[in-house]
């Protein structure tokens, strides 16, 4: 498709612009102003401090090890990777909103299924309301990572 027209009209304003340019006196383009308004100074936020963090979540990964890179990012050691995503794949197959009512005192919830067992211990520490927000996969891989640092892997009876 030709451009022809659009062609010709840069042509001309080039030329007009040109000629414009070339034909003006030797002042500045732009002239102060003869008033000017008072500004009020901007108020700055200062920060010093800046803790972000990015996590890496491989979108091909399976969904338990989605989660477990989820909760390496959320506090969890490192080097707990591999069981995180055996226990998660045992106990909830990656689904967030698994729910096992058989499990005694109250049942079992979330991708750690965290036993209610645990409810009033959670409650106490601030990491859950009731049972049913460990259905929020951040809030059950944190209160998962409290009842580790207090308890190892003995809730979920793996070998280490």
């Amino acid at each position: 498709m030709n451009y022809i027209a659009e062609k010709l009209i840069a042509s001309v304003l080039c030329l007009v612009l040109g000629i414009t340019a070339l034909t003006s006196d030797d002042r500045p383009l732009s002239d102060q102003p003869a008033d000017t308004i008072a500004l009020a100074p901007l108020p700055v936020e200062t920060s010093t401090t800046s803790t972000t963090s990015t996590i890496f979540i491989d979108p091909y990964a399976t969904a338990p090890e989605q989660f477990a890179q989820l909760a390496i990012g959320l506090g969890w050691p490192a080097s707990e990777y591999d069981t995180l995503v055996k226990v998660i794949n045992r106990e909830s197959r990656g689904i967030p909103s698994s729910i096992n009512p058989k499990d005694p005192q109250g049942g079992s919830f979330g991708l750690l299924q965290i036993n209610g067992f645990w409810e009033s211990w959670l409650v106490e520490r601030g990491l859950i309301s009731s049972l049913e927000s460990l259905l929020d996969p951040t809030i059950n891989l944190r209160a998962g990572l409290a009842i580790y640092n207090n308890s190892g892997w003995n809730p979920w009876r793996t070998s280490k």
